[in-house]
């Protein structure tokens, strides 16, 4: 099942698969400070939902 959160750069939805999240955060600095982070197995993505409402989701959907 894949989870759409909001791209920060882009506007754009973006849609993740749960199961390749590695951990999430709140970037502390440059220009995207403030924004989360999801980082993937294969990279990050920046989003404009909040950390707890990304975990809530991604922790739902892994439960499933």
């Amino acid at each position: 099942m894949l989870v759409y959160f909001t791209d920060a750069v882009t506007k754009q939805s973006v849609a993740i698969n749960p199961t390749y999240v590695c951990c999430v955060f709140v970037a502390q600095d440059g220009e995207l400070k403030g924004k989360t982070v999801i980082a993937l197995t294969s990279g990050t993505v920046i989003v404009e939902e909040d950390q707890t409402n990304v975990v809530g989701v991604i922790q739902g959907q892994l439960w499933v």
